[in-house]
């Protein structure tokens, strides 16, 4: 464990951010509205309380958060990296 702990503490881009009550009150009102499972609501929840507007996911079933724009890598690739993706032929067939 205290090699993850140093890999993250020393990562460029990272910050460890401290569990708080309010994240747990968060969580727990996600989990009991939405249905989102605990680590989910979790993740969820600290992105809400700590302002995010956006949450990076692979999980479309967290789309159902009003509260955050979940989107997908991919969909963020097309969006903001590389538009012309979207309208790619070998994409789009």
């Amino acid at each position: 464990m205290s090699q993850y702990k140093k890999i993250l503490s020393s990562a460029s881009g990272i910050e460890l951010i401290e569990m708080t009550s309010a994240v747990a009150y968060r969580a727990a009102e996600l989990r009991a509205k939405d249905g989102l499972k605990t680590s989910d609501s979790i993740q969820v929840g600290t992105a809400l309380e700590y302002g995010a507007k956006y949450f990076l996911t692979n999980d479309i079933r967290l789309k159902i958060v009003k509260e955050i724009k979940a989107i997908t890598p991919r969909s963020f690739e097309k969006k903001y990296l590389c538009p012309t993706l979207a309208y790619s032929p070998l994409i789009n067939g």
